[in-house]
C-alpha cells in the first residue's frame, strides 16, 4: 500500500500525519476514509446551511437611505430611481396608484 503524500514540507503536523498513515492497516484505512468522508459531508451540510441563511438574510434586510440636501435639490428624484432600479415590482404597482392622480390632474389642467 504506497503511503498517502502531502508534497515535501517540513510542517510537524504534515510529516506526523504522513508517519501515522504510512503505518495503518487495510482496515484502518477503510475506517478512516469512511470517517473523512462523514466529515466531509457534514461539513458540505453546514456550509449549505450557512450560505442558505446568508442568502435569506441578504433578501429580507431592510436599507433605509437617509437623504438630505437642500429643496428641490432631486431627493424625491433620486429615490424614485433607487425604487425603480432596486424594487421594480413595488414601483410598477406604485405607478398604476398615481396614474388616477396624474389623469385627474390632467383633466383639471
Amino acid at each position: 500500500m504506497p503511503a498517502r503524500t502531502h508534497g515535501t514540507t517540513d510542517d510537524p503536523l504534515t510529516l506526523a500525519l504522513d508517519a501515522e498513515i504510512a503505518h495503518e492497516t487495510e482496515v484502518e484505512q477503510q475506517v478512516r476514509l469512511k470517517k473523512e468522508k462523514e466529515a466531509r459531508r457534514v461539513s458540505e451540510t453546514i456550509d449549505e446551511g450557512i450560505r442558505e441563511e446568508k442568502a435569506a438574510l441578504k433578501k429580507s434586510r431592510p436599507v433605509r437611505v437617509l437623504l438630505l440636501g437642500q429643496s428641490e435639490s432631486g431627493k424625491s428624484t433620486a429615490l424614485k430611481n433607487f425604487q425603480i432600479i432596486h424594487t421594480p415590482q413595488a414601483w410598477a404597482t406604485e405607478r398604476a396608484s398615481w396614474r388616477t392622480v396624474i389623469q385627474l390632474n390632467l383633466i383639471r389642467s
